[in-house]
């Protein structure tokens, strides 16, 4: 069976605001200022440099290893109610230069819908897809 490949595109801005939120959420030492951007570092599994503001004339840049990186995006879709397969493989890749999480679907692993003739059986079957 072939593989079915899902790519989730992040803006700029969409992968900032999720940096943001994990990193004020999770990283005890994040600074408070406001983040200006997040620059990627490497294709294969990039990670991220993050710049803030902590004051005026003052920068700070947090470094986002590709792992923590890859929960922040899984969390970004949780949070936006966009439905990831939970068994499926994950991974982070750059798409145009956009940040943007590869979901790899193997065709084995999915069933088939049973086959009904039934009308409640194909209503179940639809209730089901919800």
């Amino acid at each position: 069976m072939p593989a079915e490949i899902r790519y989730i595109v992040f803006s700029r801005d969409e992968a900032t605001a999720a940096v943001e939120a994990y990193g004020r959420g999770t990283f005890p030492r994040f600074p408070s200022g406001p983040v200006l951007g997040i620059e990627t570092i490497g294709d294969e599994a990039p990670s991220a440099r993050v710049l803030i503001r902590e004051r005026p004339t003052e920068f700070a840049q947090v470094d986002i290893p590709a792992q923590e990186l890859l929960a922040c995006m899984i969390r970004a879709c949780r949070d936006a109610r966009v439905p990831l397969p939970s068994r499926a493989p994950k991974r982070l890749c750059l798409v145009n230069g956009s940040l943007a999480l590869a979901i790899t679907l193997d065709g084995r692993r999915s069933r088939p819908w049973p086959a009904s003739s039934s009308r409640r059986d194909a209503r179940r079957a639809v209730d089901m897809t919800v």
